[in-house]
């Protein structure tokens, strides 16, 4: 954020602009998405092992939480598959023991995630979601589906699967049990599947499956018939309190807490940002207090691990949500369906959750994104793979685990055996390209030219040095060019490597050059001594250039048209820094004398020369930040009384020496000599009213001599009045005498400075009557600001 810009708030950041159409689009959309947490509310709770109610009390306080501190105008928070998923694998182990400490693990567990959450987005941490890969993560969710589906077996087919966090056990505990599959409740579940499919893209189709199956079953009185249902749900909001659990637990549930609190936070966040707007901008950081402080409020209301469900965060961005408000609508939309409608649910079957569950998770099996890896990135469906297979059969927290250091390991792979290409010229040109991409590309005999696509670093060359030397031994060169374009970076390790290999090239008669160098790296090999050790004439800005000088051709002159402000090998300070850079700047603004902002300048300039005697200017400059500082360093050099030294930067061919001195300038110019009013001005006022009263057209007077311009003409004085503007008074019986009449060419005190300023503007040469050959050299004229 720029130090200019306010800062923002970090609560309430939507009521910015805040209007009552957005209140009516966020009730609209609260409601809506309501519809659609409330089933899913609780079908996650079952899938994470817990009460059903435990879902609806999750979804209770974080939505309010995050009204205050999230950024994200769109983000439906509340339970999700995913982390119902973690939890249970987290609390896998206290499966078999009481529902009350099974229920308190999991709020101890959301107090956990939301604490790590919280740390980390107060730390400015947000970053660490950078390790999660996008083939990573879409691995670990398609795998985490496929569980969750096959955890929804046992609901479905009528059977008592036992919990397990990976996939071969239920496969295998399935196939012990097939036989006693229930017929009823499989022909309930696949209908409520097949019903909920054919709704299609209605969303108040999981409320309405809900709706529908428990008045069946109070109806039908399904539990006599052998299909498993809610039970009592109790009804009224829950009270805050901590979860009852001793401190080896805790900390049993402390990695848990922390695998959780990241995959919740990168569903959170990538949900945000799939829906947000233009202009609106998502904080990892703020999200994550967000989150976490929304998490702490959900564990301590009896509830499990929280996040951004992507798909109701997509029906509440098409509802038309512009606000967190919305979410605020949902959460009283719940909190009505715990006091008045929660004994209602109790004839609920439970396969028809399931259902729920099924149809939700299968849209996470990306199979589209596999094909487009497949088509642009081949190398990436390793992690990808890897992640999948691995939490497939070890399980969630593994897989997961498996995925990042997969990633991790492709990538250090990838910096320690980097890219390398031959080069060759591309016919009529002085390009250099792949002669692998190119076949039309021409080699030079003898020399090697490689370009780098990669740091230096210790892990990686060694590698690339033999991969030099393969080159040599394979093309029997005697010189080598290294296009060092892609090199951003040498450490300590690379240098000693490279020195070791500059002796080894000099012991077999080879010469190294080294073309297009980036700057740091460039200061690097100075302070190291490199560049004088292997000598600054090896160093080119181009290939071509090069490889001219290896193949022992002239250099090409610089083009005198486009200088190459040079640099010191000693570092961005160094001696002739000034002249190079600040002075050769301004060499580009040559021709400025010629464009409109020139005027600007206010510098004294000379005649040009003849355009024989000029020196060829550089090109037009056409970037407008060199335009203004060219001219604001003019301005700063003339007010310094450096305008001399500016002009000789600026207007190559100028004479160089300048011109004398100015003399100062009196209020009044003089008359000039031979005219009229040199001889009013000598005669007296009543002869210079008749002279003015006497000129011919166009200012000029019967004798043929210019009179004064047009803007300083006045009507003739009165007799004994003072002529001009001059304010003085008039001569009084017992003052001081008049004032002798002035010589010729010398200024009247009364004379008016109205016709000598125009005459100035106008920037008219004086008239002496003398031929142009004895006529006296003019002053030089200035370029002012109109």
């Amino acid at each position: 954020m720029s130090p200019l810009e306010p800062k923002r708030r970090a609560l309430l950041r939507w009521t910015a602009g805040y209007a009552r159409a957005d209140f009516a689009a966020d009730l609209l959309a609260g409601a809506t998405t309501a519809v659609l947490l409330v089933p899913q509310a609780m079908a996650y709770a079952m899938l994470a092992g817990l009460p059903p109610i435990a879902g609806l009390y999750a979804a209770l306080a974080p939505p309010l939480i995050y009204a205050v501190l999230g950024t994200s105008r769109r983000l439906a928070v509340g339970p999700v598959a995913l982390d119902s998923l973690l939890t249970a694998a987290a609390l896998a182990p206290l499966a078999a023991g009481d529902v009350a400490t099974y229920v308190a693990a999991a709020s101890a567990l959301a107090i956990l995630a939301g604490a790590f959450q919280a740390i980390t987005g107060a730390l400015r941490l947000g970053f660490v979601v950078n390790f999660l890969s996008l083939p990573v993560l879409r691995g670990f969710t398609s795998a985490a589906a496929i569980l969750i589906i096959a955890s929804q077996l046992g609901p479905l087919l009528g059977l008592k699967l036992p919990s397990s966090a990976a996939l071969w056990p239920l496969l295998v505990a399935l196939a012990e049990q097939l036989r006693g599959v229930h017929g009823p409740t499989v022909a309930l579940g696949v209908g409520a599947v097949l019903a909920l499919v054919a709704l299609g893209k209605f969303r108040g189709k999981a409320l309405l499956v809900v709706v529908l199956a428990t008045v069946a079953g109070s109806v039908f009185a399904l539990e006599a018939r052998g299909l498993a249902l809610l039970g009592p749900v109790p009804s009224g909001l829950p009270a805050p309190a901590w979860p009852a659990v001793d401190r080896e637990l805790l900390l049993g549930l402390a990695p848990a807490a922390a695998l959780i609190a990241l995959i919740s936070f990168m569903e959170a966040f990538s949900s945000g940002l799939a829906v947000a707007r233009r202009g609106e901008v998502v904080e990892p950081d703020q999200e994550l207090l967000a989150l976490g402080f929304s998490n702490i409020a959900a564990g301590l209301v009896r509830g499990y691990p929280i996040a951004g469900g992507l798909s109701r965060t997509a029906v509440n961005a098409q509802a038309g949500a512009r606000s967190p408000l919305a979410g605020v609508v949902s959460a009283a939309i719940v909190a009505l369906t715990l006091a008045l409608f929660a004994p209602l649910l109790a004839t609920l079957p439970r396969a028809v959750l399931s259902a729920i569950i099924v149809v939700a998770v299968a849209r996470l099996v990306d199979v589209a994104f596999v094909r487009e890896l497949r088509r642009t990135r081949p190398r990436e469906l390793v992690p990808l793979a890897i992640t999948f297979v691995t939490t497939l059969a070890l399980g969630v927290g593994l897989g997961l685990a498996f995925g990042v250091g997969a990633s991790l390991l492709l990538f250090v792979l990838r910096t320690t055996r980097p890219h390398t290409a031959v080069l060759g010229r591309l016919p009529g040109t002085q390009v250099y390209r792949n002669v692998l991409r190119f076949p039309d590309a021409e080699t030079v005999p003898g020399v090697v030219i490689i370009r780098l696509d990669a740091p230096l670093y210790f892990a990686n060359a060694t590698y690339l040095i033999d991969e030099i030397r393969r080159r040599i031994a394979a093309e029997k060169a005697r010189a080598v060019v290294i296009d060092a374009g892609g090199v951003h970076d040498i450490d300590v390790s690379a240098l000693a490597n490279l020195r070791d290999f500059l002796g080894e090239l000099r012991r077999n008669g080879i010469d190294l050059y080294v073309a297009d160098l980036k700057g740091p790296v460039r200061d690097v090999l100075a302070r190291s001594g490199l560049t004088a050790e292997l000598g600054p004439d090896r160093f080119s800005f181009t290939a071509h250039e090069a490889v001219q000088r290896a193949s022992n051709a002239p250099t090409p002159a610089p083009d005198p048209a486009r200088p190459r402000p040079g640099r010191d090998p000693a570092g961005p300070r160094g001696p002739g820094w000034f002249k190079n850079h600040v002075l050769g700047d301004i060499r580009l603004l040559a021709p400025a004398a010629r464009e409109p902002w020139s005027r600007h300048l206010s510098v004294r300039t000379s005649r040009r020369p003849p355009a024989a005697a000029r020196r060829p200017s550089a090109p037009r400059c056409r970037f407008g930040h060199v335009i203004r500082g060219g001219r604001t360093v003019a301005h700063r050099l003339a007010a310094r009384g450096l305008a001399r030294r500016l002009v000789a930067h600026l207007k190559p061919g100028r004479a160089r020496g300048g011109s004398p001195p100015r003399p100062a300038r009196s209020r009044r110019r003089p008359a000039r000599a031979g005219t009229a009013r040199a001889a009013s001005v000598a005669a007296g006022p009543g002869i210079a009213a008749a002279s003015r009263g006497a000129a011919g057209p166009r200012g000029r007077g019967t004798d043929g001599t210019s009179t004064p311009s047009r803007r300083s003409r006045r009507p003739a004085p009165r007799a004994g009045a003072p002529s001009g503007r001059s304010r003085r008074p008039r001569a009084r019986a017992g003052s001081a005498p008049p004032r002798r009449p002035a010589p010729a060419g010398a200024r009247s005190p009364g004379a008016s400075r109205r016709g000598s300023a125009s005459a100035h503007r106008r920037r008219r040469r004086p008239r002496t009557g003398t031929t142009s050959a004895a006529r006296a050299p003019s002053r030089p004229r200035w370029r002012a600001i109109p």
